[in-house]
C-alpha cells in the first residue's frame, strides 16, 4: 500500500473502533477497493471477526472485486453472488450459519450487485452482516428510491460507502448518504437543508462568492464521517491529464433537421409554462406542466440525436426511380444456362463482368459507408482523429450515451477496419470481465466502445491513453468517472481526453450546465 492508502485504512480502523460508519470519497483511481480489502483483513486479523462481509457494487465491477479478493486475500472464502435464479439458489447453499464470524466459516465475503440485493432481499436479510460495503455509493443518492429504503433497513453492524463523486446534482444527495451511514445523527433533511443546502446551492446558482464560514462548518461536521483525497494532493507519480474541446460543424443534412425540430417548439407553450403556474389557466395538479416538460425533454433528446448523427433520427433511404423500364438483354441459351454470374466462379475474366448496368437491373442506389461518415460533422472529425491516433500508436476509449449511436460507430469501425470491442448495459457480467482483460492484455485492439453509464464505473482500462466523449452527460461527475477509467493508478502515459461538441447547438448548453454543477 502507498502512504496515503495506509492513512485511509487507519482512518477506517479508527471509525470502526468508535462504532461509527463512514464514507471513503477518494477521487477515482486512488485505490478505494484495495483500502477497503486491507481494512477487512485488519478486522479479521486484529479482532478475529472473519465476516460475514457484504460487498455491493455495480454489475461492471463485480469481477474486479472478485479478482482483487483472490489476489490479495486468498484466505477469505468469497461467494460471487450473481447469475440466473437457479445459479443463485445453488450459491445460497454456501451461506451456512455454522461457525459464522470465524476462520472456519463456509463463507466470509459475499459480492453482489445492487439489482440482486433488491430482488433477493429476503435471503440477504436473514444474515447478520458485520460490514456492508457499498461501492460507487452514488447509486443510493436518492432518498426516495426503493433501493435506498431497502438497504437502510439491512441487518448489519457497520456500513462503508465508497464514492469518488459523493455530490452530483444537489446537497440532498449528500444528506441521503450521511443519513444512510448515521441515521440517528443526520435524521432531519429539513434541518440539514436549513443549515447548509439553501445557502450553498443559492450561491452556486447565482454564481456569487461562496460563504467560507458555511463551507468550514460543513467540513467540520463531515470530518469524522468522510475522508476525501484528490489525485494532485497525494499522487505525484500519476501522469498528466489533458482535456481538449473539439468543436465540430453541422452538415447540411443535420442543419435542415435541426431547423425543422426548432420550428416544432411553439412560443405560446413556452410562455404558458412560464406564466401558467400562477394563473387560473394551469390545472391544480400540474398535469399540463408535467406533460409539457416531458415533451420538451423528448425534444431535447431529438436535438442531441441530430447532433450525434442524423441516422439516429431517420435512416437514409435507398434511392430508386419512381418508375423504371428494365432494358432487355438477349442472351444465347448456352450463356444463359452456364455463363451467368451467380452460378460461375468469381473472376475478372468472366464473360459478363461489368457488362451489366452500373446500379444493377433496377437502378436502386443503396447508401454507402462513406456517406455514413460525411453525413455527421462529429463522425467526420472522429474519422480524421482516429486515423492520426492509430498512426501514432495510441489506444482509445470512445464513450457515448446512446447505444444506437454505438451501433453506428460499430458500422464505422467495420468499414475502416479498426479492431474494436464493445461494452454496454446489455453485455453479460461474465463477458464484461473477459472484455476488460482482453483490452488490457492485447495491444492489437485499437478502440473500446463503451456506453457512459455501463462502462464508466469501477473498471480499470489503463491500457488506453486516449478518451473520446462522442457526447457529453448533463451530469459532469458521470463523465469524470468515465475518463478516470484510463487516468488512474497504473497509468504510465499522459492521458488525453477529447470532447466532441457541435458548435451553436444544445450541446454547448449541456456543457455550460455541467460546468455550473
Amino acid at each position: 500500500l502507498k502512504a496515503y492508502q495506509i492513512k485511509g485504512m487507519t482512518w477506517l480502523a479508527n471509525i470502526y473502533d468508535q462504532g461509527i460508519s463512514g464514507i471513503l470519497a477518494d477521487e477515482m483511481g486512488l485505490g478505494k477497493t484495495v483500502q477497503s480489502i486491507a481494512f477487512l483483513c485488519h478486522i479479521a486479523e486484529h479482532y478475529g471477526v472473519w465476516g460475514p462481509f457484504l460487498i455491493i457494487s455495480p454489475a461492471s465491477t463485480l469481477h474486479n472485486w472478485q479478482q482483487e479478493m483472490e489476489r490479495f486475500v486468498p484466505d477469505f472464502n468469497v461467494v460471487p453472488y450473481w447469475g440466473s435464479p437457479n445459479e443463485r439458489k445453488i450459491l445460497r447453499q454456501f451461506w451456512d450459519q455454522k461457525h459464522l464470524h470465524t476462520r472456519e466459516a463456509s463463507f466470509h465475503v459475499v459480492i453482489t450487485s445492487y439489482q440482486l440485493v433488491v430482488s433477493d432481499y429476503k435471503y440477504f436479510n436473514r444474515i447478520k452482516w458485520q460490514y456492508m460495503v457499498l461501492d460507487e455509493a452514488q447509486a443510493i443518492k436518492s432518498a426516495a428510491s426503493q433501493r435506498w429504503k431497502l438497504l437502510l433497513g439491512f441487518n448489519c453492524r457497520n456500513r462503508l460507502l465508497l464514492s469518488g463523486t459523493p455530490i452530483q446534482n444537489s446537497m440532498a444527495e449528500l444528506w441521503a448518504l450521511l443519513h444512510f451511514i448515521m441515521p440517528t445523527l443526520f435524521d432531519s433533511h429539513d434541518e440539514f437543508n436549513e443549515w447548509f443546502s439553501k445557502d450553498i446551492e443559492s450561491h452556486a446558482e447565482n454564481k456569487t462568492g461562496i460563504d467560507e464560514l458555511q463551507i468550514s462548518r460543513l467540513h467540520m461536521i463531515l470530518k469524522p464521517f468522510m475522508l476525501r483525497r484528490i489525485k494532485k494532493d497525494v499522487e505525484n507519480e500519476l501522469s498528466d491529464k489533458i482535456e481538449i474541446m473539439v468543436y465540430c460543424p453541422l452538415t447540411i443534412r443535420q442543419k435542415l433537421l435541426y431547423r425543422a425540430l426548432k420550428q416544432k417548439i411553439r412560443i405560446e407553450d413556452l410562455l404558458h409554462i412560464i406564466s401558467g403556474s400562477g394563473t387560473a389557466a394551469a390545472p391544480a395538479d400540474g398535469s399540463v406542466d408535467r406533460n409539457f416538460t416531458s415533451n420538451l425533454m423528448n425534444l431535447v433528446m431529438q436535438f442531441r440525436k441530430v447532433c450525434n448523427h442524423p441516422e439516429l433520427f431517420e435512416r437514409r433511404d435507398a434511392k430508386s426511380p419512381f418508375s423504371m423500364r428494365c432494358a432487355e438483354f438477349v442472351l444465347p441459351r448456352l450463356v444463359y444456362d452456364d455463363g451467368l454470374l451467380h452460378s460461375a466462379l468469381p473472376s475478372r475474366q468472366h464473360l459478363l463482368y461489368n457488362r451489366l448496368p452500373r446500379n444493377g437491373w433496377s437502378s436502386i442506389i443503396v447508401p454507402d459507408k462513406e456517406t455514413l461518415i460525411t453525413d455527421a460533422g462529429k463522425l467526420f472529425v472522429l474519422d480524421t482523429l482516429l486515423t492520426r491516433l492509430k498512426a501514432e500508436g495510441h489506444r482509445v476509449l470512445i464513450y457515448s450515451q446512446m447505444t444506437k449511436m454505438i451501433d453506428l460507430l460499430e458500422e464505422y469501425m467495420w468499414h475502416r477496419k479498426h479492431r474494436y470491442m464493445r461494452l454496454d448495459g446489455s453485455s453479460k457480467i461474465s463477458a464484461r470481465r473477459d472484455m476488460v482483460a482482453d483490452f488490457q492484455s492485447r495491444a492489437d485492439i485499437f478502440v473500446f466502445l463503451l456506453s457512459t453509464r455501463a462502462g464508466g464505473l469501477g473498471i480499470n482500462l489503463t491500457a488506453a491513453d486516449t478518451v473520446i466523449f462522442y457526447d457529453s452527460d448533463w451530469n459532469p461527475t458521470v463523465d469524470q468517472q468515465a475518463m478516470d477509467r484510463a487516468h488512474r493508478l497504473g497509468q504510465t502515459k499522459q492521458v488525453t481526453v477529447y470532447r466532441l461538441i457541435c458548435k451553436g447547438t444544445i450541446e454547448e448548453r449541456i456543457l455550460e450546465r455541467a460546468r455550473e454543477k
